[in-house]
């Protein structure tokens, strides 16, 4: 393999190690009364799934480390860091901030990441933030006809 597609299987493969943490946190998160838009894991189910997912962003984070480009390592720490706010809050152990706060800069931070990731591959065209923008209007215009 080239170099460029390692870089790209370790994006990738990062990214979606985190993603799984996401969205095992904002599950136990409904377990917890705090995101509504997710079906809710019970603590037990929850808590080990965690665990292993977190393993798994682990081991991923090495191949980031080795292939990755300084911005782009800047960028997934940022992201993983707020992923561990998120942890954090749906664990209940922190209150530093609300719910709300914690997933809208979890999601800065990923845009932030693909933002970055994107550049340095010199992948061009709609940004992440840009996508989701795109994808809400067209729901939009869809439920409005």
């Amino acid at each position: 393999m080239r170099w460029d597609e390692r870089r790209l299987a370790a994006y990738a493969d990062y990214a979606n190690a985190v993603k799984k943490v996401i969205s095992l946190a904002t599950r136990l998160a409904a377990h917890q009364g705090l995101h509504q838009e997710t079906e809710a894991l019970e603590p037990d189910i929850a808590l080990p799934a965690i665990s292993a997912a977190e393993d798994e962003r682990t081991i991923k984070w090495e191949t980031f480390l080795l292939v990755g480009s300084k911005d782009a390592v800047v960028a997934a720490r940022e992201w993983h860091e707020s992923v561990w706010l998120l942890e954090s809050l749906a664990k209940g152990e922190t209150g530093e901030v609300a719910w709300p706060e914690a997933l809208e800069a979890t999601s800065l931070a990923r845009s932030r990441y693909y933002h970055t990731t994107r550049r340095d591959l010199g992948i061009t065209g709609v940004d992440t933030g840009e996508a989701w923008q795109l994808g809400k209007w067209s729901r939009r215009e869809s439920t409005s006809s």
